[in-house]
């Protein structure tokens, strides 16, 4: 068997920051991040994050204000630290806001992707939350590093596409060239 797979790369050495200029956040997040309630149990929001394959869920007050973040590697990492089965119930029992990670980077829909990218690769991130300027506990989104990736993709291919657009306009105004040139190439001949 033949693994043609590519190896994980760092965020860092994926996405050059040259390669995406004038991209900004809002054109590469996703609008619908997963929330959780503050007070859901650790239990629950395993539950959630395994059912609904998300590797993190940004979790909220009531008043849906942002108030951190946890990730199914964070919950692996609680139970494999419990000691006992009597922690690990004491664990899964607790609510999230008292296990999540609270001191939360974030971006901005407004800034480049680049200056994202720059803060996930010196974090070694996966995500951010994307909150507004003026409430910066308001959220409006998430940036993952799938979501970098895609946009470099669609970058690549809206280039490609528009040197295809430029050169097949080049090659179409060189025919009306050679045409307004030479008219006697539109006159058919006679036998």
């Amino acid at each position: 068997m033949i693994d043609n797979t590519r190896e994980p790369q760092p965020l860092s050495e994926q996405v050059a920051p040259l390669e995406l200029p004038e991209i900004t956040v809002a054109e590469a997040m996703h609008l619908a991040p997963l929330q959780l309630s503050a007070t859901l149990s650790l239990s629950d929001a395993a539950h959630t994050l395994i059912e609904r394959r998300n590797r993190s869920a940004l979790v909220v007050s009531d008043e849906q204000q942002l108030l951190g973040i946890i990730t199914i590697q964070d919950v692996n990492r609680l139970l494999v630290r419990a000691k006992s089965e009597a922690e690990i119930a004491l664990l899964l029992s607790q609510p999230i806001e008292q296990l999540c990670t609270t001191k939360v980077l974030f971006a901005h829909a407004d800034e480049l992707l680049a200056e994202a990218i720059d803060r996930m690769a010196t974090r070694g991130l996966q995500q951010l939350p994307v909150v507004t300027r003026e409430q910066p506990q308001r959220i409006i989104g998430l940036l993952s590093q799938e979501d970098v990736t895609l946009a470099q993709t669609i970058a690549h291919a809206r280039q490609a596409f528009q040197q295809h657009l430029a050169n097949q306009h080049l090659a179409n105004q060189h025919l009306a060239n050679q045409l307004e040139y030479h008219p006697a190439n539109l006159i058919e001949s006679k036998p």
